[in-house]
């Protein structure tokens, strides 16, 4: 009995050693409304999600698949921005989307058109050390238009934790400094001038690096999503930078 414990445990020990190594990988997955037992029967809001999961090494995927779950929550959440989100699931803040909707139907019988969310996660790079993912949403919830955004989910493979933006970058001051001189070259903002000459709407006219900011192939991308610094009608504001010019602030050299 003893014998047959002790060569359990040590399968277990394999298994679970077998996974960890095991490369990490991605797989599709689609949710929408119409897997909701309640959209069975009665008509709901439309809910597109398109996202991948993480497999393979399994600290790491669950901590890459946390963060790509606790993004589609928050894009399907839309009561008081103020209050905390207390759903745990995408299923459950698909039912609180849902809910919401037709509370506020129930309030407002003549809304010309239904509410509706769209959520897309994609992998944007990846190489040895870093993994970064794009992340985009589109959300109506009645009005003249919806509002869409884009941001990104970074992680370091090596710790296999989530990272901040900086934590890449080796100087801050100085890449900020660079940013911002490839910013007004592309809106074609004087260098000496006021960085919201042209009409954008920086706060204390004072140039700031978007927290929508991540790394692709070609390089980093930059987003200020609409009403960030400039109109909804003047869309995503964007700054692409190649990596041949960012060896002198890229704090690992594998990039």
């Amino acid at each position: 009995m003893i014998q047959r414990t002790i060569i359990t445990s040590l399968l277990c020990l394999l298994v679970v050693n077998c996974a960890e190594k095991t490369a990490l990988s991605f797989q599709q997955q689609t949710f929408s409304e119409q897997e909701l037992a309640e959209c069975e029967t009665t008509a709901c809001p439309e809910i597109r999600l398109n996202y991948i999961e993480a497999k393979g090494k399994v600290s790491f995927a669950t901590e890459i698949n946390d963060s790509v779950h606790q993004f589609l929550i928050r894009a399907l959440h839309i009561g008081d921005p103020d209050q905390p989100i207390t759903a745990t699931t995408v299923s459950e803040a698909s039912k609180e989307f849902i809910d919401t909707y037709r509370m506020h139907l129930a309030e407002f019988p003549d809304m010309p058109a239904a509410y509706e969310v769209e959520a897309t996660i994609s992998e944007s790079f990846q190489d040895e050390q870093y993994l970064s993912l794009e992340t985009t949403q589109y959300t109506y919830t009645g009005g003249a238009h919806g509002y869409g955004s884009t941001s990104f989910l970074l992680f370091d493979k090596e710790t296999e934790t989530a990272l901040r933006f900086k934590d890449v970058i080796s100087d801050w001051e100085a890449f900020q400094q660079f940013v911002e001189t490839e910013f007004r070259k592309q809106y074609e903002i004087p260098l000496q001038g006021a960085i919201n000459a042209n009409g954008f709407w920086f706060e204390n006219d004072t140039f700031y690096i978007s927290e929508s900011i991540g790394l692709t192939e070609e390089g980093i991308l930059m987003i200020y999503n609409p009403y960030e610094i400039a109109s909804y009608a003047e869309g995503a504001i964007t700054l692409e930078l190649p990596w041949k010019d960012l060896q002198p602030y890229i704090s690992r050299s594998s990039l």
